[in-house]
């Protein structure tokens, strides 16, 4: 182990930054989350549009924030004379003052607990998603009776084929 090194604290500094983004993004995702299922059981397809958007939008923001956070973690790595693979936070903790390894710990604690509810959010989004589309086929299955080898087909231009001896719908009463 090395001695505690002020560049060292600086850095750690410095990601503790990185890790503040992490825990706004994931608040984020949270609250992304819980408005598509909104939007989905409200089947409101603009607001739905312009969520896909602002998703977008996000990720780009992101993308740098996951990109300084390798940086430092090399540089961190280097400092600590050791691979980048291997600095994680538990082995950065070892390097620190007393302070900034309690600020670590906290914002571990803190990653976990919102990527347990990320991780809850996202099953319980999917499983939403899941039944919608078990709906829609059924309905599909219903209203137009298919059997195989009847009804509609696509070509291999994604183009409709459909079966002109089919009808639609059964328009007996």
């Amino acid at each position: 182990m090395i001695a505690k090194h002020p560049t060292l604290e600086q850095k750690a500094q410095a990601l503790l930054q990185v890790l503040d983004n992490d825990m706004a993004y994931i608040e984020r995702n949270l609250k992304t989350l819980d408005q598509l299922r909104q939007l989905v059981i409200k089947r409101d397809e603009q607001g739905l549009r312009t969520l896909l958007e602002t998703i977008r939008h996000q990720n780009i923001g992101y993308h740098q924030n996951e990109q300084r956070r390798e940086q430092l973690r090399a540089e961190l790595a280097q400092l600590a004379q050791c691979l980048p693979s291997d600095m994680t936070l538990s082995h950065l903790e070892t390097y620190l003052g007393q302070s900034t390894r309690q600020q670590i710990q906290t914002k571990k604690k803190q990653l976990r607990l919102l990527t347990r509810q990320l991780h809850a959010d996202y099953k319980n989004t999917a499983v939403l998603l899941n039944d919608c589309a078990r709906l829609n086929r059924a309905l599909l299955k219903a209203m137009f009776k298919a059997q195989p080898g009847q009804g509609m087909t696509y070509r291999f231009n994604g183009a409709l084929k459909r079966n002109a001896s089919v009808n639609m719908l059964n328009l007996s009463f």
